[in-house]
């Protein structure tokens, strides 16, 4: 298990425990450099990547850096709202996320999106 701050990476790359971290599942980005995992995880990882010489050795080639990656996010300060009178048919999300994270991805495990004039069409065909 490796600490991984859910805020800047920094100590997530350099594998330094902060008594102030939350511990978060984390995955590995393949790059130049030691891993920051031990013992179980640093076997497991080490094994996986054996399978792809020829990416690893792209990603070496090409300077990536081994680091670690926080495998889940927490959304922070959420808050939505329908749009005004004529536009009730907008829905405005905000939200927080940390480095490394992405709204889309966000969004896409928040919300059912339903094509309902792709649907009508569908069926009427």
């Amino acid at each position: 298990e490796v600490a991984v701050s859910a805020g800047p990476r920094r100590p997530a790359e350099t594998g330094v425990s902060h008594p102030d971290q939350v511990r978060h599942a984390s995955g590995l980005l393949w790059g130049e450099g030691s891993l920051a995992s031990t013992d179980v995880a640093r076997e497991l990882e080490s094994t996986y990547f054996a399978r792809f010489p020829a990416l690893t050795a792209l990603l070496e080639s090409a300077g990536s850096k081994s680091a670690r990656r926080v495998l889940s996010s927490a959304l922070e300060n959420m808050n939505w709202s329908w749009g005004e009178d004529a536009d009730m048919d907008t829905l405005n999300v905000c939200f927080d996320l940390g480095p490394g994270s992405y709204a889309t991805v966000a969004l896409r495990e928040l919300l059912t999106i339903r094509d309902y004039a792709l649907e009508r069409s569908l069926r009427d065909e």
